[in-house]
């Protein structure tokens, strides 16, 4: 029918717009969470912005007890201005839906000495309005996100055995560890999703030998 020509008409070109999703799986001041991001998050997106999504889920190595019912606490591994960043950077990217903005905004709290009060300043950047993002974070609101991001990372499988974490389209584990630290995002891509076949050489160039990624425990 034409009903069902045009259904997979729309589903093939959903499936031809699909990019590949890299999941960052970290903790808002874990030293190498923030450099993951830093050195290769945000230079393979500035150049393949086009060629692969990000979620940012930070929790990592957190403890939640409780539930959202009855109440709940989390210890984070680094104390509780990592529980503050965590919480911060969760109500940014709900906030701030655009990947681009996201990415950005991530790795200049990252960068920053000291990520967890860095939100007002990283906005400012853009001339982006912190106020909604700052009300999550002072409310109950941001906590539920952090408690939420803590029942996504609990139910990756494999589990998480340190951080940064990475999952390509929610797939993860030791094989995917040790390619992303022998080839980084960029060879990754190349290698894994896209035959090698990336714009400007990307795959042949100097991004592609940019490595860096073990998790760990810290």
């Amino acid at each position: 029918s034409v009903l069902k020509i045009a259904a997979i008409l729309i589903l093939a070109g959903v499936s031809q717009a699909a990019k590949p999703s890299l999941g960052v799986w970290y903790e808002s001041l874990c030293p190498y969470s923030r450099q993951f991001i830093r050195e290769e998050v945000y230079p393979a997106y500035e150049v393949l912005a086009e060629y692969f999504d990000v979620v940012f889920v930070a929790y990592g190595n957190a403890k939640t007890t409780g539930s959202m019912e009855s109440g709940f606490s989390i210890e984070c591994q680094h104390g509780e201005r990592e529980c503050v960043g965590n919480v911060v950077q969760a109500c940014t990217v709900k906030y701030q839906p655009d990947m681009w903005t996201q990415v950005y905004l991530l790795n200049c709290m990252s960068a920053a000495s000291q990520p967890e009060t860095a939100g007002a300043v990283c906005f400012e950047e853009l001339g982006l309005d912190y106020a909604p993002v700052q009300a999550c974070a002072e409310s109950q609101e941001g906590q539920d996100l952090h408690f939420l991001n803590g029942e996504m990372h609990n139910a990756l499988t494999p589990g998480a055995w340190g951080v940064p974490w990475p999952t390509w389209d929610g797939v993860g584990g030791d094989e995917v560890i040790e390619e992303m630290d022998v080839l980084g995002i960029v060879g990754y891509l190349c290698k894994y999703f896209y035959d090698g076949n990336l714009p400007d050489g990307v795959c042949q160039g100097e991004l592609q030998g940019r490595k860096g990624m073990t998790a760990n425990t810290l």
